[in-house]
């Protein structure tokens, strides 16, 4: 299998900048591709893989997510491709540089045998360095969250009988300031919603409660907004339904 990258988005100064690798660590703040350049040289890691996901969850809406809170969304271990890539510029155009390093790694092999089975095909890029990566199996090597630059699956497809290209996505990726907890999410091993057991973001996704107290009993849809306190990063649920915070935080939504 060949790695095929279209960078899509919204375009900005002629580059297209994929949302899933363009979110703000919280809204307004700055964006998660500038993490590339708290240490010179400016750096990020290009991490493939593929996903095991023990079934065939619906791709709508938070499927996955929902699928992975109950199954093991494991990479799978010995199929893991790893790139490293230097970015130019300033961090001012970190998207743009970041943008630019994935498209430039369209028709790279990826795998020479890829799974027969359903599997999700994960992209993730990381300010950490491929030699920390591969120094352990995918199935049980944790990304450092503090450095993740974005993150994006696909639906689950059977490599052996695809053709053509294999869209990513990632859930959430236009909700400014759920973007960056979707990444961490997208990231995780195992992929798992945050608030979930061995999930991502519970101290912060309590603070929703206060968010749900405000919620009518029906699956209609919401705006709530969470404002942060202290040193808790803010959490922005704008226009989510009970579904999609159910998802990000079952403990907050009961």
């Amino acid at each position: 299998m060949h790695l095929a990258i279209t960078v899509a988005g919204s375009s900005d100064g002629g580059v297209a900048l994929a949302p899933a690798f363009s979110c703000r660590d919280t809204a307004g703040g700055r964006f998660l591709a500038e993490r590339a350049y708290a240490e010179a040289p400016a750096h990020a890691a290009i991490v493939v893989d593929f996903v095991r996901t023990g079934g065939v969850p619906r791709c709508q809406g938070t499927g996955i997510l929902s699928w992975c809170s109950d199954h093991s969304c494991l990479p799978i271990d010995g199929q893991r491709r790893c790139f490293d890539v230097a970015l130019p510029g300033e961090p001012a155009r970190a998207r743009e540089e970041l943008a630019a390093a994935l498209g430039a790694l369209d028709g790279q092999l990826v795998s020479a045998d890829a799974p027969s089975e359903a599997v999700l095909v994960r992209v993730l890029a990381t300010a950490e360095r491929c030699a920390d990566i591969t120094s352990a199996a995918p199935s049980s090597r944790a990304f450092d969250t503090s450095r993740l630059l974005g993150c994006a699956y696909s639906c689950p497809v059977s490599l052996d009988s695809t053709a053509g290209e294999v869209v990513l996505d990632l859930d959430f990726a236009f909700v400014e300031g759920v973007c960056a907890i979707a990444v961490t999410a997208c990231a995780g091993t195992p992929i798992r919603p945050p608030g979930t057991p061995g999930g991502t973001g519970g101290a912060s996704c309590a603070r929703l409660a206060e968010c749900c107290d405000k919620l009518p009993t029906s699956d209609t849809m919401m705006t709530c907004r969470l404002a942060a306190s202290g040193g808790d990063e803010a959490i922005c649920a704008l226009g989510l339904g009970l579904e999609q915070l159910r998802i990000f935080c079952p403990e907050a939504a009961q």
